[in-house]
């Protein structure tokens, strides 16, 4: 159903700023869990202990920098996923 939403919008070139809309929430949509899973899951060793834990109020440095780190490289990964799995809006 998205696929042909997103592909109809193309098509016509007055709702054309809709896919744009549309493709960008996306995008942010899956940047949001990509952070949400680093902070959750990629500070923890075996997924059982915390390894960069980060505490309101008390994240030592070393820990922002590590998550920060983290982030950025996943960042890169969600751009290129989402260049190769949303290509047939991007024309």
């Amino acid at each position: 159903m998205l696929n042909w939403v997103l592909t109809e919008f193309i098509s016509s070139d007055s709702l054309f700023i809709v896919t744009f809309i549309v493709f960008g929430i996306l995008t942010l949509y899956l940047q949001a869990a990509t952070i949400n899973g680093c902070i959750t899951f990629g500070t923890r060793f075996l997924f059982i202990v915390p390894v960069h834990p980060l505490r309101k109020g008390d994240t030592p440095s070393n820990s922002l920098l590590f998550n920060a780190s983290l982030i950025l490289l996943s960042t890169a990964a969600t751009v290129h996923f989402a260049t190769i799995a949303l290509a047939d809006y991007t024309k």
